[in-house]
């Protein structure tokens, strides 16, 4: 019974982060609930498991201050709500609104909005989700059932299998934790084969770290540097100390009853064994007296007595824990490591950070789009000038040179942000609006000084008439090519600029490459 009530009391320890991941979980599962007959936007190609995530979105921003209908509730509950919700959440930049517009003039500016702000409302929702849900699953996997049977026992690995490494809390009968121990269970009857030259490496290591803590060999008062396992060591190590009152195999230093000034001398006796074959090597030391306070006795002798209880009986199946220490009853239990709360903040963290970012993200599809519209100006004088010099009128060209682009989209063509912008002043055309309003729109929707400019040229020919309006055409066309090609160079700066900082880093792992071998060979 006593054995069960620790049992349950270790596992209620590491609730208190689970139960924050269940919760987010179950505000998902609710916030499911509720935006359940919510419509995910018509179009969209969105992944069945991703679905919904897009209702909760679109629920979430039509309640929290977002434009678009809502179920149908009092006014003034709607309102209040709408302005709660609308102090906490987001969802009004007129930054974003106009990058919006810019992006889409042709979209209506809500749906616009609408849509920008659900998308990323379920990005973050699915990152928040698999934040919660993946450090869910760490979690309980790193509560590894409590491998310490009722009789103090800990399994071994079987046969050939790594060692299993625990870390072990011992507690006194009233529950008093006494302190953390590691402890490894080695394999049983662990084999292999060795040469005599890793021997006599391992023996000249254990010569150079045998110290430990201490000064040197000739002044020890504190743990001496005695493992009975290295990491990749196939030999079995075994220590053996003349005097086992003064210093244990495992290490520990017993001094308290040495007196100030007084040095006895102790052999040190460390055995290597790997199958048939032996190597060993004494070292003498020197032990004096030390300060030590019954705290660290009390872990010096739990930890001497985890060591002798693990070497005592390697062939057996179970290690069995010491049950009492210095006059103390001892309770053990297996504790674990919670890599999953980090986890989850991690990806919390980058959620929020990814939400934060999506405007920035907006922005620089508005710089990308102004450079799209400077480069492709020529190529649209060229084609006026062109359609013009064939006889055509400017609004017949301009239509000609919509329709050609609808015909490369259907082909699969890349989207251009000045033929969208060509094929909606043509539908204004087409919708009764005056030609020079039109094309006073077309400049205004780019933005940019070059198509202002070409827009009055285009307006003022229709007051004065065409007859130089083609020689203006290509004075413009060939300043504009001028102009893209000193854009060009000025890009191929700019990515120069930016390769700098991965050249620098070749250089100097060349510069590592050629000089470590170079400074091996004069070396030796």
């Amino acid at each position: 019974m006593e054995g069960w009530d620790r049992h349950m009391k270790n596992l209620v320890k590491g609730f208190g982060d689970i139960a924050l991941y269940i919760g987010v979980l179950a505000a998902f599962l609710v916030l499911g609930m509720l935006s359940r007959r919510e419509s995910v936007p018509a179009g969209s190609r969105l992944p069945l498991w991703q679905r919904p995530f897009a209702r909760m979105a679109v629920w979430l921003y039509r309640r929290g201050g977002g434009s678009g209908r809502s179920r149908p509730i009092r006014r003034e509950k709607r309102l209040c709500r709408r302005r709660f919700f609308a102090a906490r959440l987001p969802f009004s930049s007129a930054a974003v609104r106009t990058d919006l517009q810019i992006l889409n003039p042709a979209a209506r500016s809500g749906c616009c909005e609408e849509e920008y702000y659900t998308q990323k409302l379920r990005v973050f929702l699915i990152m928040a989700f698999g934040a919660a849900y993946f450090a869910l699953t760490v979690r309980l996997s790193s509560l590894r059932e409590n491998s310490i049977r009722e009789n103090g026992a800990l399994p071994r690995p079987g046969y050939g299998q790594p060692g299993e490494e625990y870390l072990l809390e011992a507690q006194g009968e009233d529950g008093e934790v006494l302190g953390s121990y590691p402890v490894t269970v080695h394999a049983r009857a662990y084999t292999a084969e060795e040469t005599d030259a890793m021997a006599r490496e391992i023996l000249q290591y254990l010569a150079e770290e045998l110290a430990g803590e201490n000064e040197d060999l000739a002044h020890v008062s504190r743990r001496l540097f005695m493992p009975a396992a290295l990491d990749d060591c196939p030999f079995r190590i075994t220590w053996e100390s003349s005097r086992y009152e003064l210093l244990d195999a495992d290490g520990s230093v017993h001094n308290n009853d040495i007196e100030e000034g007084q040095s006895i001398p102790v052999t040190v006796t460390v055995r290597l064994r790997l199958g048939e074959r032996q190597y060993e090597e004494a070292f003498d030391v020197l032990v004096v007296a030390g300060v030590r306070d019954e705290t660290e006795k009390l872990h010096a002798a739990i930890a001497g007595a985890l060591s002798e209880r693990d070497r005592s009986a390697p062939e057996d199946a179970m290690l069995y824990l010491p049950e009492k220490v210095e006059g103390r009853r001892l309770s053990w239990s297996v504790r674990d490591e919670n890599p999953g709360l980090g986890l989850f903040l991690l990806m919390l963290l980058l959620a929020g950070l990814r939400f934060r970012g999506a405007d920035t993200g907006l922005h620089r599809k508005i710089e990308q789009r102004s450079r799209q519209l400077r480069m492709d100006y020529p190529k649209l004088l060229s084609r006026l000038a062109l359609f013009a010099g064939a006889g055509m009128s400017i609004r017949s060209a301009f239509v000609r040179i919509g329709r050609d682009y609808q015909q490369e989209l259907e082909r699969g063509g890349e989207k251009r942000f000045v033929y969208e912008e060509v094929l909606l002043m043509c539908r204004e055309l087409g919708s009764g609006v005056p030609e020079s309003e039109c094309y006073t729109h077309f400049g205004q929707r780019c933005g940019l000084l070059q198509y202002s400019r070409f827009c009055s040229l285009l307006t003022q020919n229709l007051r004065k008439g065409n007859q130089t309006l083609l020689t203006a055409l290509q004075n413009e066309a060939s300043a504009a090519f001028a102009e893209r090609r000193s854009l060009a160079r000025q890009m191929g700066e700019e990515a120069g600029t930016k390769l700098l900082l991965p050249m620098i880093l070749m250089l100097v792992v060349t510069m590592v490459m050629i000089v470590i071998p170079a400074y091996s060979s004069f070396a030796m």
